[in-house]
């Protein structure tokens, strides 16, 4: 309920002109929602468990839309019932303006993208579990299809299977795609109905490709052939920052990954053993070979499977701060930013890093300045953009903008004067945006 009045809150301070369509108090069916809504709408789902017909396949017939539950994945279930996927964008949605936030996505069942298929279209999916669904070809939970820009953070995949990329695959020309904060586990990658090879996930192109990984945790993931936790081919870059990758198992070689032909893995301050990585094209900076020492870990051949507990111990040698030379601070993976130790580990969820991709927040202009500075930004996805003018002590005396916001560029003018409406006196100041998880702030001068 906190959530969903805060919600209506938003919609309420921003004056936004998009309609705001919920189910089932207004529409019976999520599909229905959908297709009565328009560009920018947004669909406000409540707590429940959604199947039929009209709750699965979900098909955005190319709009632009906000697709969000009230209450969060842990309460909020799309089950396909193995009669279909889960959702479908294939006529050119953009990560621009379409976000999938907050559901489980079960028992999706397909020729390829059990849970999700993204062809040729793009999006952003945070706050989401992905499980139990299955696919013939490409893509057990998610299958990114020629599709080049999409974003995925906050979300669990795990227990799902395909014949190739158990858990995520990318394909077709020039994928590019980036994953945060996610956990890729339990995931399987079986031979009787495809290749058998990329366990987690695996990334496969016609041209140049790229797929950013941070603070991620890819782990007991199985391939029935090679890559138990990825398969990187062809001219692909598969980056990863502050990411765990261990205890994934492959059949014939290959346990955390394999790549071949002119593909090219690079590490940066993350757990990769490349001795487990089969390939030559490995650029490893700062990395740990160190048992992760997972809280409960169960073993890859048990694939497919939705449990375990892949919080590392706080007796981790990944749990130090200072891992990475001070390169990346924080610990690694998906259970980072100090939330570790077994004790606590049942009550450990995914959360967002402060990610400087996300909002950028340039350097006010001019400054020093007299009488106004324009402060400009740049936000990667739809969302509540706040940015408040603090003075030297921390203590707020304007705030210039709370309004949800499209993707893309934007900017705001300080006058130089105070909430209450007096000039604020000559001296030092700070703008700080805040979006999503992230927070950051740039120093401004004023001077009389």
């Amino acid at each position: 309920m906190k959530r969903y009045l805060s919600i209506l809150l938003l919609f309420a301070a921003t004056g936004s002109s998009a309609a705001l369509l919920e189910v089932p108090t207004t529409y019976s069916d999520i599909q229905t929602a959908i297709d009565s809504a328009s560009a920018g709408d947004t669909i406000l789902v409540f707590p429940g468990t959604y199947s039929g017909p009209n709750n699965r396949d979900l098909n955005f017939g190319g709009k632009n839309l906000v697709l969000l539950s009230t209450g969060g994945a842990a309460v909020t279930v799309i089950d396909c019932d193995s009669q279909s996927r889960g959702i479908t964008l294939e006529n050119g949605e953009s990560v621009n303006g379409t976000l999938i936030r907050g559901f489980t996505i079960r028992n999706g069942s397909a020729d390829r993208g059990g849970g999700i298929l993204l062809d040729q279209s793009t999006a952003t999916i945070r706050e989401c579990r992905i499980e139990s669904n299955t696919a013939i070809g490409l893509g057990g939970g998610i299958l990114i299809d020629d599709s080049n820009g999409t974003k995925i953070y906050a979300c669990r995949i795990s227990g799902n299977i395909a014949g190739e990329g158990g858990g995520i695959a990318c394909t077709g020309v020039e994928v590019e795609a980036e994953i945060c904060s996610t956990l890729i586990s339990g995931n399987r990658a079986v031979k009787s109905t495809g290749s058998g090879t990329g366990g987690g996930i695996a990334q496969s192109s016609f041209q140049d490709g790229r797929l950013l990984l941070c603070w991620c945790t890819i782990a007991s993931n199985y391939a029935e052939r090679t890559g138990g936790g990825i398969l990187v081919s062809s001219s692909l870059d598969f980056e990863a920052y502050t990411v765990i990758l261990a205890e994934n198992k492959a059949a014939d070689y290959g346990n955390d990954g394999e790549q071949w032909g002119s593909s090219r893995v690079h590490g940066v301050c993350s757990r990769i053993d490349s001795s487990e990585v089969d390939g030559i094209n490995g650029l490893y900076i700062f990395c740990n070979k160190s048992d992760p020492m997972f809280c409960d870990a169960p073993p890859a051949e048990l694939a497919p499977f939705t449990d375990g507990n892949f919080a590392i111990d706080s007796l981790s040698p990944l749990a130090a701060d200072t891992l990475c030379d001070n390169q990346w601070p924080g610990q690694i993976g998906a259970f980072g930013y100090g939330e570790v130790g077994c004790q606590t580990a049942t009550n450990v969820r995914i959360t967002s890093p402060v990610n400087p991709t996300l909002a950028i927040l340039s350097p006010p202009a001019p400054s020093p300045f007299n009488p106004s500075t324009t402060i400009r930004f740049r936000i990667k996805e739809v969302g509540l953009v706040h940015i408040e003018i603090h003075n030297a002590v921390g203590q707020t005396i304007r705030t210039l903008l709370h309004k949800l916001m499209p993707a893309g560029r934007g900017s705001v003018i300080w006058d130089g004067q105070m909430n209450t409406g007096i000039p604020a006196p000559s001296g030092v100041y700070f703008a700080t945006l805040t979006f999503a998880e992230s927070r950051t702030s740039q120093k401004l001068v004023l001077i009389r």
